[in-house]
């Protein structure tokens, strides 16, 4: 079955899925289906135009409810205005416009009008020329100044396009799950990198997919996050403020200044334990050469010590070593102060960096050995810090 496949965040709530007629209406089953992985009930409404690009069936299969386009005695447009959100993907100009000035002509038209506007949530989609036209950004802020929530488009190809399906999904999480957690986190991901001469650094395998999951899922659950990263495999969630840095210096700098007023340090990151003072030009290599690195004060000790307020959670990476000695590391950590710390031997089979999924030990008051995906694992810290 895929009604919670993936998670039961959404689970309870009720997602009235509205259906412009843009040809990225041909997406909308993909945004249902997503939307139904992660527990939502979705509840369609669809223009008359829409049904031209999207076959009912079609649509009524993605969402596993029959689909309302025009309104009968049982008044549909009163029902569905109490469901949990309306989210309007694809949001044409057209209908972008009739939601700005009252206009309710049609089903959709005529949910939108009935449903709360601080509980709607637009998707533009449509050509540049009208996305950028004065008409529809006005009729936009209109809509903002009641408390419609937009999406920003994806700009290519001459057009604002719908974000992926698992984008919409998570922005949808975040406006039904604000309060879950309304605080503010930085999370550090990624590697970063000491430069040997003009040419070469000294990293790690670090892909940065941690710290992308836990920013992304701190985010769905109504935290404020900044996440401060070095280059990885994976792109940061484009609503999550991202802060790119190369070397352990930068990303200690940024992270210090990002928690000016914040409630929790997630740092994931595989920081550098040494620097060093790169040589000039390019180091010949056909001849030995010797490199001085010098021991970097770690980034969660700084933070503890000017932050005494804040919740820390480390991680910790290992290698070769067994359970009772990767329990003592993160037990040490404890110690000097974090709150929680998540450790793992990164010589284990599909645990180590780049990998898809992690197998870690999560140590606090009592400890956890957990073998799963990165995203599973982040969910998991994020429990601990609701808790």
């Amino acid at each position: 079955m895929i009604q919670g496949s993936s998670s039961d965040l959404l689970g309870g709530k009720t997602v009235v899925l509205g259906v412009s007629g843009s040809v990225a209406a041909v997406d909308s089953v993909r945004i249902a289906r997503d939307l139904r992985r992660h527990g939502a009930v979705v509840k369609p409404v669809a223009s008359e135009s829409a049904l031209e690009l999207v076959g009912e069936p079609t649509l009524e299969w993605g969402c596993g409810k029959p689909v309302t386009s025009t309104l009968t005695g049982g008044a549909e447009h009163v029902e569905l205005s109490g469901e949990d959100l309306l989210l309007v993907a694809p949001a044409t100009a057209n209908t972008v416009a009739k939601m700005a000035h009252g206009v309710a002509d049609g089903g959709l038209t005529a949910v939108a009008a009935a449903f709360p506007a601080e509980k709607i949530v637009v998707a533009p989609s449509m050509h540049l020329e009208l996305y950028g036209s004065g008409a529809f950004r006005e009729n936009l802020k209109t809509l903002r100044e009641r408390g419609v929530r937009s999406i920003p488009p994806e700009v290519s190809e001459s057009a604002a396009k719908l974000p992926p399906a698992q984008e919409i999904t998570s922005y949808v999480k975040r406006q039904l799950r604000e309060n879950d957690i309304p605080i503010r986190v930085v999370v550090t991901g990624g590697a970063t990198a000491e430069p040997v001469d003009d040419i070469r650094i000294v990293t790690t395998r670090a892909s940065g997919r941690t710290g992308v999951a836990l920013a992304r899922e701190a985010y769905e659950r109504g935290a404020d996050v900044t996440l401060v990263h070095g280059k990885g495999a994976e792109e940061p969630p484009r609503w999550v403020e991202s802060i790119e840095v190369g070397t352990a210096e930068e990303m200690t700098d940024a992270t210090v200044e990002a928690l000016q007023g914040a409630d929790v340090l997630i740092s994931s990151a595989a920081i550098s334990d040494h620097s060093m003072k790169p040589a000039e030009g390019k180091l010949p290599g056909d001849e030995p050469a010797e490199l001085e690195m010098r021991p970097v004060e770690k980034l969660v000790d700084i933070a503890m010590e000017r932050f005494p307020d804040l919740r820390v959670v480390a991680f910790k990476a290992e290698s070769g070593v067994d359970d009772d000695e990767l329990l003592q590391s993160a037990r040490e950590k404890l110690d000097e102060g974090a709150d929680l710390v998540v450790a793992n031997d990164v010589s284990r089979d599909g645990a180590g960096f780049g990998s898809e999924g992690n197998e870690v030990m999560i140590v606090d008051g009592g400890s956890e050995k957990i073998r799963a995906s990165k995203a599973e694992i982040a969910k998991l810290v994020l429990d601990r810090l609701e808790e």
